[in-house]
């Protein structure tokens, strides 16, 4: 294989500072969906999450598929002095199990997602929020970018992405 230098840098994304949200064992987080849920299959290595590109361009089709969710959401960043909550853009990952819970929260509507068990892939749950709606409610953001950015694929490679909900 032949070293190709020279190559641009990618071009910066809108909003370089939006993470994925990985709920962590026993963590409680408040969210807000902003958008739909753009569903993916993909591909467990043993240390990452890779998305599945089909048999043909898919390095690690012999291992078992899990369907992953994701959508432009708002997490909470911390409050402010009047206790109001303070958002942040962040893209929620959704697992099979609340997959309908999340669809079915409306837009702008608040819950806390909460990892169950103590193991990092222990399930997750779907909570009722007592925090107040987001006002006024930011535009909804392109996650796939985001997601992208963060299993190493090129912009372009988003056909393997689909709309869900």
């Amino acid at each position: 294989m032949t070293i190709v230098w020279g190559v641009p840098p990618p071009p910066r994304l809108p909003h370089s500072y939006v993470r994925l949200l990985c709920v962590k064992p026993g963590e409680r987080v408040a969210i807000c969906r902003l958008g739909p849920v753009i569903g993916l299959l993909t591909h467990w290595t043993g240390t990452k999450t890779v998305a599945c590109q089909g048999v043909q361009q898919c390095l690690c089709h012999d291992k078992p598929q899990t369907w992953k969710g994701y959508a432009a959401g708002l997490t909470v960043a911390g409050l402010g002095e009047d206790k109001r909550p303070s958002w942040r853009r962040t893209v929620i990952v959704i697992t099979p199990e609340i997959a309908v819970d999340v669809g079915a929260l409306r837009i702008g509507q608040t819950a806390i997602i909460c990892r169950m068990g103590k193991r990092s892939n222990s399930p997750l749950a779907i909570e009722e929020c007592r925090l107040p709606q987001v006002d006024p409610l930011p535009e909804a953001f392109d996650p796939k970018p985001y997601v992208l950015r963060a299993m190493g694929h090129a912009p372009d490679s988003a056909r393997f992405l689909k709309v869900c909900v």
